[in-house]
Parts: structure tokens; sequence; C-alpha cells
């Protein structure tokens, strides 16, 4: 019996020993297969199938949702900005839900075409797209490809395309956020989500209040003569020129 608990502790100091070799190796070797597995970015909307973005037949941008996280951007367009090429247009920034995008070389909306997972968004009379109607919690990545592609996507795809791609959960999640800025705005937002075998389920809220943002002011131009301005307050226009503020609508 003594040997017996001689040779049983002689193999648990064997183990302990050489346990952490074994483990360090082990993920030594899964640390070195992880890396041999790891494929290439992919896009999906230049070719409407899989290719690595640097055998796209056309100019291509991803935007991750790293890069969302990074940046801290809490809008589409927002998030399109910064692409070399685009053009976006919120003139009246919290107010403005219909902001405007196009691309270079084709001034308008209405020729670039925005989908949300392969559907176009644009609005069939204006062209126009409403950018607050997606989360940016739900966003995966962003597509955008340049120049034309109407043979494939149709009349709307003249200046180019934007695919903003959604994630799907693959486990249980929940989520929210809270923003507070000047001129009391109050931004906040909550969403859930779970898989269910093959089904995937996201559900979210989101909400933005602002008590003091002035969306549509009322000028005077400025004229020589005698006398003060009074009950205003002095700017200059979208041309340079100065113009007198008297109210809003």
């Amino acid at each position: 019996m003594w040997k017996f608990r001689k040779f049983v502790a002689g193999v648990c100091l064997v183990i302990l020993f050489y346990a952490p070799v074994i483990l360090a190796e082990t993920e030594a070797k899964t640390s070195e297969n992880e890396k041999n597995y790891t494929l290439s970015e992919m896009v999906v909307t230049a070719t409407r199938t899989d290719k690595k973005i640097d055998e796209a037949p056309a100019s291509v941008s991803v935007i991750t949702k790293q890069d969302i996280e990074r940046f801290h951007i809490d809008t589409l367009d927002e998030a399109l900005k910064y692409e070399a090429g685009l053009y976006v247009n919120r003139s009246k920034a919290l107010a403005s839900s219909l902001a405007s995008v196009s691309m270079r070389g084709l001034y308008g909306q209405e020729r670039t075409l925005v989908m949300l997972d392969g559907v176009p968004l644009n609005r069939g009379y204006s062209g126009g797209v409403a950018w607050n109607m997606v989360s940016m919690e739900n966003v995966e990545r962003i597509e955008i490809i340049r120049g034309p592609a109407s043979a494939l996507y149709g009349g709307n795809a003249m200046g180019g395309v934007i695919n903003i791609i959604t994630s799907m959960p693959t486990k249980t999640e929940v989520g929210g956020r809270l923003g507070y800025g000047t001129n009391q705005t109050l931004s906040y937002g909550a969403h859930a989500g779970d898989r269910y075998d093959r089904l995937s389920l996201r559900v979210g809220y989101e909400n933005e209040d602002t008590a003091g943002f002035v969306n549509s002011l009322v000028t005077r131009s400025k004229s020589a003569g005698s006398g003060s301005l009074t009950g205003g307050y002095g700017i200059t226009n979208t041309s340079g020129d100065p113009v007198w503020v008297v109210g809003d609508k």
C-alpha cells in the first residue's frame, strides 16, 4: 500500500511539473492554427458574389463595426462622411432625418443606391434615404462601391452603391447607450438579442430629443442707414454675406 501511494504521488508530481509546458505548447499550436486559417476580408456588393477586397473589379471601401465604435459614430451618414469621394450634407443637424449623400462624379442622392442587406432604401419619388431608420447598434459593416454599377443594380447606382450589412446575434446579448449634449440634447437607446438554433432575433428602441436647436432661421439683409439693430443677432449666410437673425420658423 505504501509503494502504491508513493507511485501515485510521483505521478501527480510529474503531471504538475509538465502540465504548464503541455498547456503552453497546446496554446501555441492553437494560436498557430488560428493564424493559418485567418481569411482575407471579403466583399459581396461589388459583384454580388464573395470576392477578396483586393480582387474586386471596383473601388471598394469597407467600414467595420470596430471603426464605428472607435470613432464613436452615431448615425450612418456620419460614418460615410469620412470616406473619400462621398459628400454628406446634413443641413439641420439632429433635425435632418433625410441627410443627402452623393458620390463624386454624379451629383444627387438619387444617383447613389443605398441598400440594407441588399434591399434598396432609396425612396421612389425623391431618391432620398431615411438614414435615421437604421440603428448603429445593428450595423456590422458598410460596403461602399464607387463608380457606375447600374448593370448590376439598376438606375439608382449610376454614381455608386452603399450596402449596409446588419449583424446577427450569435448568443444572448443586451446593451444600451445614453448621451447628453448642449441645448438639452438627449439621446438614448437599448437593444436585446438572442439566437435560437437557426433563428437570430434582435429588438431595440432609441430616441433623440433636443430643446434648443434652431432648425430654420428667419433673416433680413443689412442695409446702410442711421440707427441701431435690436432684437436679434448678426451672422453670415451660406454665401458669406452678413445678415441679421430676427427669429426662427
